[in-house]
């Protein structure tokens, strides 16, 4: 059974679409190459090293009635490519988020939806989810709390099963112990209320004597990016701007601060964990499920996240969460493994049809 991935995304990479590229690696070690559609973009290029690739022409598009003027020919058009994709060569669509669903919900062949979010709860929101989750035959979502949040949307239980976001292992090693000195703190993902990044303020205020360093941009809230740099960089906080060797950049910090307001599974935790770096984050979505086995601390006012940063400014409290951090993301996330139970979704979505 040969899939084909499909997502609206060209050149933005977050979770999901790095979650996406791990899989198809994957799969094609396995011996399973899937094939791929996308809009031109690195998205595309990237993903033609490991599956069979096709250029469509969907654009990214928000919920309102003004871009139904260049959604409406884009679904049109790429629908028309899909089908075309589809004959005699797919048996399923691998729909990678809830816009890639959009574009799926009309095609004749059974789709699992990939839904890596979590939406703020409100009635449009649940209409949204229940009207595309009508048009899928499964649904994959990496985390209980996304789980529990299609649940309390209206979509049937059965429909909905968690696989983790897969990783491949040998590409993370640990760093190496932490040393008694200055404690490196980074923040690493997009600029933007709902990451939370304009709560590091009073924190950074309140203890001068961390490093503090944030690495991202805004891509989609550009005006909120700017005051929050402006902001923190009055306290010192140190900005690097989106960077694409995170691997790199997690040898050289002590700890991952995460202070999302809502998060399904961030993926930076796992690639934290996986490179022994520990991990404070709040208790939303997915993130406590992520850390909760001794890979960091769970804290949400200012005052929790300070005392939880002292705490890590010990070398031996940080050697204990480091060790846990790696332990977890390695039973957890291991690619291989999560490729193995993709296969098996993909099997059973044969059998059960549209």
């Amino acid at each position: 059974m040969k899939p084909l991935f499909l997502s609206h995304q060209s050149s933005f990479l977050y979770g999901g679409e790095i979650c996406t590229l791990a899989f198809l690696r994957e799969l094609e070690a396995q011996g399973a190459r899937a094939h791929f559609a996308a809009p031109a973009g690195p998205y595309l290029e990237r993903a033609k090293a490991w599956a069979d690739c096709h250029e469509i022409p969907a654009v990214q598009f928000r919920r309102e009635l003004r871009t139904l003027r260049t959604l409406v020919p884009a679904l049109w058009r790429s629908h028309r490519a899909l089908k075309k994709i589809l004959e005699g060569k797919i048996s399923l669509v691998h729909a990678t988020s809830l816009k890639a669903m959009v574009y799926a919900a009309a095609l004749p062949v059974p789709v699992l939806w990939h839904h890596h979010d979590i939406l703020p709860a409100s009635l449009a929101n649940d209409l949204w989810v229940r009207a595309l989750a009508a048009r899928a035959t499964r649904i994959l979502t990496p985390s209980q709390a996304g789980k529990e949040a299609l649940r309390q949307s209206g979509v049937p239980e059965e429909k909905i099963f968690v696989l983790h976001n897969g990783f491949a292992l040998e590409d993370w090693k640990p760093r190496r112990p932490r040393q008694a000195g200055t404690l490196r703190v980074a923040m690493i993902g997009e600029i933007s209320e709902r990451k939370g990044v304009d709560r590091l303020l009073p924190i950074a205020e309140a203890l001068p004597e961390v490093r503090f360093t944030v690495i991202g941009a805004g891509l989609s809230e550009p005006e909120f990016a700017r005051s929050t740099q402006r902001a923190l960089e009055a306290v010192g906080v140190e900005f690097l701007g989106r960077r694409e060797d995170i691997p790199k950049l997690l040898q050289e910090i002590d700890l991952l601060l995460v202070l999302s307001r809502q998060d399904p599974l961030p993926t930076v935790i796992v690639e934290a964990g996986l490179s022994g770096v520990p991990v404070i984050g709040t208790r939303v979505g997915g993130i406590p499920e992520m850390i909760g086995s001794g890979g960091g601390l769970l804290a949400d006012s200012t005052e929790e996240i300070v005392a939880a940063l002292r705490e890590m400014q010990n070398p031996e409290a940080w050697a204990r969460f480091a060790r846990a951090a790696r332990a977890q993301a390695e039973a957890q996330y291991d690619v291989k493994k999560l490729t193995r139970d993709l296969l098996s979704h993909y099997a059973a979505l044969g059998k059960e049809g549209r």
